[in-house]
């Protein structure tokens, strides 16, 4: 099995080593983090259940809005729920999921080529 994939990105003008995660679905920063980068937290009403692939929820504090790009690339916006620091991955403070993940590859002009496969149905008898 290969190692995690991390990068650096940009986050509002600030490098941040940041967690590729195709597994996930959404994005999270450490609290740690966000008062580094002096990010406002907002309120997320408990309508939200995150829920890890270890099966235990999340606790997250609310979520922040962020300028996210790959170096010498266009900025998207992102959105990421903010994690307490003792749920934040290691090194890692920023983990960036499938929300995001595409946007930044586009904006980049990295966007790998997709390949579609087509899969016939066959009766078996």
């Amino acid at each position: 099995m290969g190692g995690s994939t991390t990068v650096d990105v940009i986050v509002n003008g600030s490098v941040v080593r940041a967690l590729l995660d195709t597994g996930a679905t959404v994005s999270v920063i450490s609290r740690a983090a966000v008062s580094k980068l002096k990010l406002s937290v907002l309120p997320v009403k408990d309508f939200l259940h995150v829920e890890c692939a270890n099966g235990q929820t999340l606790p997250y504090d609310g979520y922040v809005t962020m300028s996210v790009s790959l170096p010498n690339s266009l900025a998207s916006t992102c959105i990421a729920l903010v994690i307490p620091n003792e749920n934040a991955t290691g090194a890692a403070q920023l983990i960036l999921g499938t929300n995001v993940i595409p946007s930044l590859l586009l904006a980049s002009g990295k966007m790998p080529e997709l390949e579609i496969i087509s899969c016939q149905q066959q009766v078996v008898h």
